[in-house]
């Protein structure tokens, strides 16, 4: 026998997994033997795959139990090739005796007695309909609940009016120290406006001042120095009057008076009606007196015009 009539081994296990798999079982064997005609394998490695798998029959030999190894072609009424595969014999079913029959109806009551135990125990509660203490407690525990969200709720109520009652609070004192913050402003600026208009004031009359003090000044020496002018002609007349009077005293204590028709002493006689007036001797030696002391009289006078001057400078710095 030549090599190339011996199976491939590699061939035929992947037929017998084929064959093998649960989701083929089932198509027909015809489909299967054709479906591995279809992937190139040999009529020896088919028969050899469906002995392994167990499909070949009883017998040892697969030729005898399968049939002729040629498969013959029909050509149906239509045209096409119809391929008869070999039929092969099934295997027989063992025969079951009243031990087997025994034993799955004691499995079987097993695990129904065990099915409806768990229905019992978990789903039955279920599908029954609640009896009146059920329902009773049911009642009460929502009656409970009820209550104690209707406790929670009314708690949240006060707790929400305190609340208010705190942030209303709060917002009354916050607009009251608002207000005096606003009225505390309002003073502050009312007072800077009060300040502002007095410095204005302020610096207006400084600017008068200073507009108005040279003309002050002028006037001031102006009538300071008539003042000290007419001062010093009355001292003059004063102090002329008092050297004349003084004269004349001496004069008289000095030389009494003479009588009617007698002639003065010196010589001298009387002025003439019809003369020229002239000035008495002593008069003008008290002139020249008055005139001789009124120089440090006139300093004196001139340095109190100075004073006088200082002192309305000062006053109208002051005012």
């Amino acid at each position: 026998m030549s090599s190339s009539s011996l199976p491939r081994q590699e061939m035929v296990q992947s037929a017998v997994s084929f064959l093998s798999d649960p989701k083929v079982h089932s198509s027909s064997v015809a489909q299967r033997i054709a479906f591995l005609e279809s992937k190139g394998l040999s009529s020896q490695e088919i028969d050899e795959a469906l002995r392994q798998v167990g499909l070949g029959g009883g017998g040892g030999g697969g030729e005898a139990n399968r049939g002729p190894a040629n498969y013959s072609q029909q050509r149906s009424p239509y045209g096409s090739v119809q391929q008869h595969y070999p039929q092969y014999a099934q295997q027989p079913v063992a025969s079951r005796d009243w031990r087997d029959w025994f034993i799955m109806a004691v499995v079987s009551g097993a695990v129904g007695y065990g099915v409806i135990a768990l229905a019992r125990k978990y789903l039955f509660p279920h599908l029954q309909p609640p009896n009146q203490t059920i329902l009773e407690s049911d009642r009460d525990a929502l009656t409970a609940k009820y209550d104690e969200v209707a406790a929670t709720l009314a708690q949240l109520d006060q707790d929400t009016r305190s609340v208010k009652m705190g942030l209303e609070q709060q917002k009354a004192a916050v607009d009251g120290e608002l207000q005096k913050v606003e009225e505390a402003l309002e003073d502050v600026r009312r007072g800077e406006r009060t300040r502002k208009e007095e410095m204005d004031k302020i610096v207006r009359e400084v600017e008068s001042l200073k507009r108005d003090m040279p003309k002050l000044f002028e006037s001031s020496s102006a009538s300071t120095t008539t003042s000290l002018t007419e001062l010093q002609s009355e001292l003059k007349s004063l102090r002329s009057l008092l050297v004349s009077r003084t004269s004349i005293a001496n004069g008289d204590a000095a030389n009494p008076t003479p009588r009617f028709g007698s002639p003065r002493p010196g010589g001298s006689s009387p002025p003439l009606p019809g003369g020229k007036p002239a000035i008495p001797a002593w008069q003008l030696a008290g002139e020249t007196a008055s005139k001789t002391s009124d120089e440090p009289n006139g300093t004196s006078a001139k340095e109190a015009g100075k004073e006088h001057s200082g002192e309305e400078k000062t006053g109208a710095y002051t005012v």
